[in-house]
């Protein structure tokens, strides 16, 4: 165990070393810490001493996405925000609906040993994005603000969303044919797992902050420990609202939105230690995904897995996120780039030991065509980030000045 923990420090000591230099190419963390997985696990040289599986990559990425979840929250740009809050909305309550609905057609059209049910649960499983695999465009300044900030939000909120709607699909593949569950059932969860972790996400900040108030307040916080409330609290509204049965990932976000508002004046260096412990664990987690995955993809490794994976990641994302996006008034470019934009990560893997700790029948297949679909997304939407981001903001510039050409004409006639 201790070597395991040093092999692991020192890739990460020696990634740290070159780390500018590799942000200046299309090669990502995620990239890099899945290969090195690959290359230390059991299909590689077997480096590791301890049994890396599935559930160990979902421990990891639940705490992993609840810190992430919360300072991507706190970090949010609010006023770009109200500014476009229709994007996301619509990407959310529209896009994400459709992007289940056409996941599980084209499931039905590949995967004819599947029952109905599980079908859909695999495109709820990737349904929710993770936009720490496109970090590079949420901080790329040469993409517009709203877009970074559209997609911010809709990856923090649609892990949540997702939850409540694979449970009920859950209930549905494991009790069929004497299922008796009722439309009322399904409100149930589904107000549950949303309106508690909303409502604990806000009481733990606002709970949180009045006490780190009134400690600064008497000046009772020690300078070095400034970062530790941003994780705790981060952790709290996860443990807490899974605990009462709600969304964990719901209320690390909402948490995380009601502590940049309650904290404008104070959390300048607060969030900025919370937010490098999330990417290092980030960056963790692949590298137990790296381990493990071809165990779990090469049993069901089939044409149709790999076909449905592109697709999901191009055809049913994009498609639905145009839809949903229709005389919203975005031009074609900022469809194409939201839509593009919705890479499967954490969350994706974390849904899968859900529907394993369930129960549910060909649940090796299910996390198979899962496992599969997020490789890909790791280096797609990685290798891609620089060209697409470079791309818009030359249609943007483009665009900025056929404007002020006919502004100009305009005000010469």
């Amino acid at each position: 165990m201790i070597a395991n923990v040093g092999l692991l420090a020192a890739f990460a000591f020696f990634y740290s070393l070159i780390s500018a230099r590799l942000s200046s190419t299309v090669l990502t963390g995620p990239m890099i810490f899945v290969l090195f997985g690959l290359l230390a696990g059991n299909w590689g040289l077997g480096l590791f001493e301890f049994n890396i599986n599935a559930h160990s990559v979902r421990t990891f990425a639940d705490w992993t996405l609840a810190l992430v979840l919360f300072t991507d929250a706190a970090t949010a740009n609010r006023s770009a925000l109200v500014h476009k809050i229709r994007i996301p909305e619509r990407m959310l309550f529209i896009g994400m609906p459709l992007v289940m609905l056409l996941g599980t057609a084209v499931g039905w059209l590949l995967f004819d040993h599947l029952p109905i049910w599980e079908i859909a649960i695999v495109a709820c499983c990737l349904a929710a994005t993770d936009a720490a695999l496109g970090a590079e465009c949420l901080h790329d300044e040469a993409v517009p603000n709203y877009l970074r900030t559209g997609l911010n939000v809709e990856s923090g909120l649609n892990d949540g969303l997702a939850v409540p709607v694979l449970l009920v699909l859950i209930e549905l593949a494991v009790a069929l044919p004497d299922s008796s569950m009722s439309g009322t059932d399904v409100m149930v969860i589904l107000l549950r797992e949303i309106g508690l972790g909303v409502v604990v996400g806000v009481a733990v900040s606002m709970v949180g902050v009045f006490l780190m108030q009134q400690a600064k307040r008497f000046n009772w916080v020690d300078a070095d420990w400034k970062q530790i409330p941003v994780v705790a609290l981060a952790m709290c509204s996860f443990a807490f609202a899974q605990e009462l049965e709600g969304s964990g990932y719901i209320a690390a976000f909402c948490g995380g939105l009601m502590f940049r508002q309650l904290t404008k004046r104070f959390s300048h260096g607060m969030i900025e230690g919370a937010t490098e412990v999330g990417e290092t664990l980030s960056l963790v987690v692949w590298v137990f995904f790296g381990a493990v995955m071809l165990d779990i993809m090469m049993p069901v490794m089939h044409w149709t897995v790999l076909v449905y994976a592109l697709l999901s990641l191009t055809v049913v994302r994009s498609l639905s996120i145009i839809l949903s996006l229709a005389w919203s008034g975005e031009t074609l470019a900022g469809k194409t780039y939201l839509g593009w934009f919705g890479p499967r990560g954490l969350a994706s893997l974390v849904f899968v030991e859900i529907v394993s700790n369930a129960g549910v029948p060909h649940t090796d297949f299910i996390a198979g065509v899962v496992f599969t679909t997020v490789l890909m997304s790791v280096f797609l939407h990685g290798l891609s980030t620089h060209p697409m981001s470079r791309w818009l903001a030359q249609l943007d510039q483009e665009s900025k000045r056929r404007r002020n050409g006919a502004d100009d004409k305009q005000a010469k006639t």
